[in-house]
């Protein structure tokens, strides 16, 4: 009878061994150690509190895995942070409109100027749903899945001839394809 070399994991932390989380490629140390980064804490604090090195969490930081783990707790803890600041918009404005009327000629100045920065940061992205897929559809020809958007945009209200045109233009602009790259969309444009 053959045995196996394969253990389980609460087998594994029995034996003092590190459990990888399939889903992260990370051990819980080494998730937990990302969660707390993201948090603001120090990489000295954060060493003292998970008892591993400061060097091991720097050569944790250039691995690929970590960093993806640890740019997705960023993204959760400024979700967060955003979701907050929302709740406290109205007191903001009523703040910044109570500088602009104040008597003090500098601090309107300063709050005019502030709300004039703040609103030329603003990123306003497409807002027509046809352009949206057309830049989406041109971004990823070059990754070989347009074919997917190209539905999308008759679904969106793309006439039958601009989505035939549009498929016509990447049929044109496929370079190389001899076939077999694309055929698994094949059935998603077959003509109704």
């Amino acid at each position: 009878m053959e045995q196996s070399n394969i253990i389980s994991g609460s087998d594994a932390e029995r034996c003092g061994l590190s459990v990888v989380n399939p889903d992260t490629g990370l051990t819980s140390n080494q998730e937990q150690c990302a969660i707390m980064l993201a948090s603001g804490v120090s990489i000295t604090e954060v060493s003292k509190q998970i008892n591993t090195s400061r060097t091991t969490i720097y050569r944790w930081l250039g691995s690929l895995a970590f960093q993806c783990f640890f740019n997705s707790m960023k993204l959760d803890a400024k979700n967060y942070i955003e979701g907050s600041l929302f709740g406290l918009k109205e007191k903001a404005l009523d703040s910044i409109k109570a500088c602009l009327e104040s008597n003090n000629d500098a601090i309107k100045l300063k709050a005019s100027m502030w709300i004039v920065d703040k609103i030329s940061q603003i990123k306003v992205g497409e807002f027509e749903i046809r352009n949206a897929l057309q830049e989406k559809s041109q971004e990823l020809e070059k990754w070989g899945q347009e074919d997917r958007y190209k539905k999308k945009l008759a679904h969106f209200g793309l006439s039958d001839e601009e989505a035939h045109l549009l498929r016509k233009y990447f049929e044109r602009n496929r370079k190389g394809d001899e076939g077999g790259e694309f055929d698994e969309y094949d059935d998603d444009f077959d003509d109704d």
